[in-house]
């Protein structure tokens, strides 16, 4: 895990009184626990967390930003995926790795993260060369 996300992860723990050193703490801690209890959170509990979430997100933007809402009440926890992915390609994560991270069988599956990634790469310098052909 990044240091970010390790650092995080250790003020989670601290939040639950148990130790920031992840290993001093009993095997069996959950990584992830329910508000209310120490008990673990299910996989189905955190996705329902997570659709929770992003309807509560489209509701607080309501009529504010009507069509940004509508985007987010249609997102998916695969959308957290695929945002993983992307952004792991776009800071270099060799392809090989982010395959295990996504938990893709295939190279080919996984390559499509590093075409975008090209593909990104491409408009962003043609948009700074279009800048710079437009000086006078």
């Amino acid at each position: 895990m990044p240091d970010p996300a390790v650092a995080a992860l250790q003020a989670h723990f601290i939040d639950r009184g148990l130790t920031a050193d992840l290993l001093d703490n009993p095997l069996d801690t959950p990584i992830i626990a329910r508000l209310d209890t120490q008990a673990p959170l299910s996989a189905a509990r955190l996705y329902d967390l997570l659709v929770q979430a992003f309807a509560d997100c489209a509701d607080a933007l309501g009529a504010a930003d009507l069509r940004s809402a509508d985007r987010i009440r249609a997102a998916s926890t695969h959308w957290l995926r695929h945002t993983h992915g992307a952004h792991a390609a776009a800071r270099g994560v060799p392809q090989d790795v982010l395959q295990a991270n996504l938990g893709h069988e295939s190279l080919a599956t996984t390559s499509i993260y590093v075409r975008a990634e090209k593909g990104r790469r491409h408009r962003t310098v043609q948009a700074a060369f279009a800048a710079e052909d437009s000086k006078p």
